[in-house]
């Protein structure tokens, strides 16, 4: 469900949208270069790009949370051009995010931490379906996420 997701989405570089069609097959995108996990590039030319970023938004329900989404946006742009990691990103509204939008575990997750604090845990950016921060966002731990997802991906396709 999250593949079919990110399949619809823009891909990011810095803080410039690169659209794609409908079905395109993200590894398509003309140049992306593989990410090296020291942050740069390896110049290796066109290689896959499947890190997706989903922030779950709450204004759908909380008007007033507009701002913080916003901030986090912004913030994930910046992560994303300080670690030069091609990513998609989408803003996911709270609603579809509970209606199958994200896994389910996501939802408990996000659902169980407002159970236990009484604070809305939104925004939630989530980073190949992973929780990797909620509330207020912040930039050394989203390039982190990045980081850690572009390193993993790459021992990943060094075993394949």
């Amino acid at each position: 469900m999250l593949g079919r997701v990110l399949q619809s989405l823009p891909v990011l570089r810095g803080s410039r949208e690169v659209p794609r069609k409908t079905g395109e097959p993200v590894e398509a995108l003309s140049g992306a270069t593989r990410p090296d996990p020291e942050g740069g590039s390896t110049g290796e030319g066109p290689g896959p790009v499947s890190i997706g970023v989903v922030i779950v938004t709450g204004s759908c329900c909380v008007p007033g949370m507009a701002p913080f989404e916003e901030r986090a946006r912004q913030i994930v742009e910046q992560a994303i051009a300080e670690t030069g990691v091609a990513a998609q990103v989408r803003m996911m509204p709270a609603t579809t995010a509970y209606l199958g939008g994200v896994p389910k575990k996501v939802m408990a997750e996000l659902i169980g931490g407002f159970n236990e604090t009484g604070r809305i845990t939104l925004p939630a950016v989530l980073l190949n379906g992973e929780v990797v921060s909620t509330g207020a966002v912040e930039l050394d731990n989203v390039k982190a996420a990045l980081l850690r997802a572009v390193s993993t991906q790459h021992a990943e396709g060094e075993a394949s």
